[in-house]
């Protein structure tokens, strides 16, 4: 599939925060873009009071997260690592950016696994520091996170933190986005329409953008090139996208070749996945917008949106 004018490959843009590899989660500081009230069952209207209170303390108040990746294998070749050194995540940031980054590391295609091994062990231990972090209001809380390319995308992913909210009673809620660390393609979409680009450009720029967010090509190669649970994390988690892609296989000679050890090659390997979810995603935009203008609006890869809940204790 080819973009009807030039633009840079999303090389150098990846999401580092949902890497299973051994690098540190970066920080993402959270960008309030929008703070409404949305009307739920049994809500009364929202005090004002506790939405000034919990933006800032999911927004500014911010805390370090640990925690391992307990489903990798621990003996590689002849060697084995001590899981406390290789196996071990820390990252840093406020609580509402974190619940981002838990919810695309938690994506997944329709009910397949989850693509990452950072996901559900990060969730855990998000949810446990952050209960401690609010143990002092004088509410309850839930922070709900939803990322998904666009609406009615095949791949998505979701987070819940904290407590879970009452079925009756007064429950206030309060919308905000946070940056996913995906390259934001809306704008590129958009302009790619204008140009004469349909259905096709926009499904390339989002396909993209999700391959490279979860598996970097220059990262990704480091991993792979090293004999340590970074080569069998990445490993993994390229079979697994390539498994969950309509029409890609991981026993493809694309996938098998290229991720030999002494013949590493990421470049191909992200081409291969690039080329059948944009396809997938043609299909899947072509059904759900009724126009490419409208898909490329509607292109939301580089954000996670966020549902806060309170309520009285």
């Amino acid at each position: 599939m080819s973009d009807p004018r030039p633009r840079e490959r999303i090389g150098e843009r990846a999401v580092n925060t949902v890497v299973d590899v051994s690098f540190a989660l970066l920080f993402v500081g959270v960008a309030v873009t929008a703070l409404t009230t949305v009307p739920l069952q049994n809500e009364t209207e929202y005090d004002p009071n506790q939405a000034e209170y919990t933006t800032e303390t999911l927004g500014s108040s911010t805390i370090n997260v640990t925690y391992s990746v307990d489903t990798a294998e621990t003996v590689v070749g002849d060697r084995s690592f001590d899981e406390s050194d290789q196996l071990r995540r820390e990252t840093h940031g406020s609580i509402a950016s974190l619940a981002g980054d838990v919810a695309v590391a938690k994506g997944r295609f329709d009910d397949g696994p989850v693509l990452t091994s950072t996901g559900p062990p990060f969730e855990q231990a998000l949810d446990e520091r952050a209960q401690t972090a609010l143990v002092e209001s004088s509410f309850e809380t839930n922070i709900t996170a939803v990322w998904q390319p666009f609406d009615g995308a095949s791949v998505r992913g979701r987070a819940d933190v904290g407590q879970s909210p009452p079925d009756t009673g007064a429950v206030s809620t309060a919308t905000m986005t946070v940056p996913s660390d995906m390259e934001s393609v809306r704008s590129d979409a958009i302009e790619a329409v204008e140009y004469g680009g349909g259905y096709e450009a926009v499904a390339e720029l989002l396909a993209e953008a999700v391959i490279e967010g979860y598996l970097p090509e220059l990262e990704s190669k480091r991993a792979l090139e090293r004999s340590s649970p970074d080569r069998t994390l990445t490993r993994q988690r390229y079979e697994g996208v390539a498994q969950a892609i309509d029409g890609a296989d991981p026993d493809d000679e694309s996938v098998t070749e290229n991720l030999q050890l002494h013949s590493v090659d990421t470049a191909d390997l992200n081409e291969y996945l690039v080329d059948h979810l944009g396809d997938q995603f043609q299909t899947e935009l072509a059904a759900r917008f009724e126009s490419p203008a409208e898909a490329a609006a509607a292109a939301s890869v580089g954000e996670v949106r966020i549902a806060v809940r309170t309520w009285q204790p």
